[in-house]
């Protein structure tokens, strides 16, 4: 496990401007058989000492180990059966629940067309598409159409994006998002 650059100085500024910081995730290689539940949780714990380093943190860490979002699948590993896997909004509810923060005052940050369905399902305020990861190909196609980042893309298609996620904020990576909303939170 290693962190991307800028992400533990991002997360440290989320820290510092009060916002609790909820890593939600996919993690269908435990159901696959490709690593033990334990051996998840030994790499969430490397995570934290990594961006512990940095004097950051995150205060939850919520994840699915299901293979499809199909509800009528259920699945032992899962504390709650059914669909908890992005695109289904469930992991972001569980999130929302438990720091008691409303759909209307969250912002979701992830790098898939998933992350940014379980967003809008989620009914969440702010949606925004990182760079780095998966969302490298979204930004390639910005890139192609001209778009400087960053930036609010209203068009799906040439992003191979879903409608439903329309419109959507693009950022190179987490930093650039970070930046960003605490700029916005000092105006």
């Amino acid at each position: 496990f290693a962190l991307l650059p800028g992400v533990a100085e991002a997360i440290k500024q989320a820290n510092n401007a009060g916002w609790a910081v909820c890593v939600v995730t996919n993690q269908s290689a435990v159901s696959k058989g490709l690593l033990s539940e334990q051996g998840l949780g030994e790499i969430h714990e490397e995570m934290r000492a990594q961006l512990a380093e940095h004097a950051a943190s995150v205060d939850e860490i919520i994840y699915a180990t299901d293979l499809t979002s199909n509800a009528s699948v259920p699945n032992a590993l899962c504390s709650v059966p059914g669909a908890r896997r992005k695109p289904s909004p469930q992991m972001l509810e569980e999130g929302m629940a438990q720091f008691a923060v409303p759909a209307a005052s969250s912002v979701y940050i992830g790098d898939t067309a998933s992350d940014m369905l379980a967003a809008k399902r989620a009914g969440i305020a702010r949606s925004i598409l990182v760079g780095t990861g998966y969302g490298q190909q979204q930004m390639l196609a910005a890139q192609e159409l001209g778009l400087s980042l960053p930036c609010v893309a209203d068009s799906a298609q040439p992003l191979g994006l879903p409608e439903e996620v329309l419109p959507i904020e693009l950022h190179e990576d987490l930093a650039s998002a970070i930046c960003c909303l605490i700029a916005e939170m000092s105006e």
